[in-house]
């Protein structure tokens, strides 16, 4: 038997949690997961290329590290790696934004 359950953290995240009997064999456990994506964009025109200006709170909470996106020596490495050199948040942006963060 199998269970499985789609569940949504409070950002709105949605999470599958499958959950096999003892006697269903490893490779016949298989999930099989479509979905349609639906990206909008967002603009931010109160981020400026000032770096001394403070970012709002708003914007603040999403760069807090979580359950599901941690902040450890490993990102915090590769964060400087790709970073370095580049002076201005839209700058240092551009490796996550463009898929270059390999991790």
């Amino acid at each position: 038997m199998v269970k499985a359950q789609m569940n949504t953290d409070s950002n709105g995240n949605q999470i599958l949690y499958v959950e096999w009997d003892k006697d269903i064999v490893p490779n016949h456990r298989v999930i099989k997961l479509m979905f349609d994506v639906k990206r909008d964009e967002v603009l931010r025109p109160e981020l400026k290329e000032d770096d001394k200006e403070e970012l709002t709170a708003e914007i603040k909470k999403y760069l807090e590290p979580s359950k599901n996106l941690p902040l450890n020596d490993q990102v915090k490495n590769k964060a400087k790696e790709v970073t370095e050199g580049k002076t201005t948040d839209l700058e240092r942006q551009e490796p996550s934004m463009t898929g270059l963060l390999p991790i």
